[in-house]
């Protein structure tokens, strides 16, 4: 078991990088579709195998069977790997992607989403480590890696939509669809792990929006 878990957590560093597994992670923890994204990683990866390994005996001679025991070896533990993460999603729930995983299409018009206000300094915020609602709202850099919100009220001083307007990078944990906000509110444990897996983001402190969840 010790093993298993050890496997479990390399397989998803090596994939996620900057995450906080909890102590007794294992893969179906991370939900269906996250462990979905984690196998189309290894597949790809199986396929790129696969392409040296073609390579290498077109480079060799093509007309007897040769072939790289160490590529072949890598080959067979990536089957291994896929497999084993395939067969965890069957004991997995849905769960929030995770947001580095998110498209840029991840976000459209009209969505209601909820969006945490952090504390950066700046003296033009009206609400501050606080959850506020909104609407996603069109704009040119909509599905280009960044949505634009309208708050259903009043956050800053400032003349984006009378200060009502937001605006985020899609793969930023600190704006959330409702389902999202819902799920991660009533189930701590994944919001802890959830909240670490993002991108580098000036700023951003993760205890405080911990905090605001607990609380809701």
């Amino acid at each position: 078991m010790t093993n298993q878990t050890i496997n479990a957590r390399n397989l998803v560093t090596e994939y996620l990088r900057n995450i906080e597994l909890p102590s007794d992670f294992d893969l179906p923890f991370l939900g269906t579709e996250n462990l979905k994204f984690l196998a189309n990683y290894y597949i790809q990866k199986e396929a790129n195998t696969a392409s040296k390994a073609d390579s290498f005996q077109s480079e060799t001679n093509p007309s007897e069977a040769n072939e790289n025991p160490l590529l072949q070896e890598e080959d067979e533990e990536l089957y291994r790997t896929i497999d084993t993460i395939i067969a965890s999603i069957d004991h997995a729930e849905p769960k929030p992607l995770l947001a580095t995983i998110r498209s840029d299409r991840w976000f459209n018009n009209g969505d209601e989403v909820v969006c945490f206000i952090q504390d950066d300094g700046d003296e033009a915020l009206l609400k501050k480590n606080v959850f506020v609602t909104g609407k996603v709202a069109a704009d040119w850099k909509q599905h280009e890696g960044y949505v634009s919100i309208l708050a259903n009220e009043k956050v800053h001083t400032g003349d984006n939509q009378d200060g009502h307007g937001l605006s985020f990078t899609t793969r930023d944990p600190r704006i959330m669809k409702v389902r999202e906000y819902n799920y991660l509110k009533n189930h701590p444990d994944y919001l802890k792990m959830w909240i670490t897996n993002h991108s580098a983001l000036l700023q951003f402190n993760p205890e405080p929006m911990l905090q605001a969840f607990a609380e809701q």
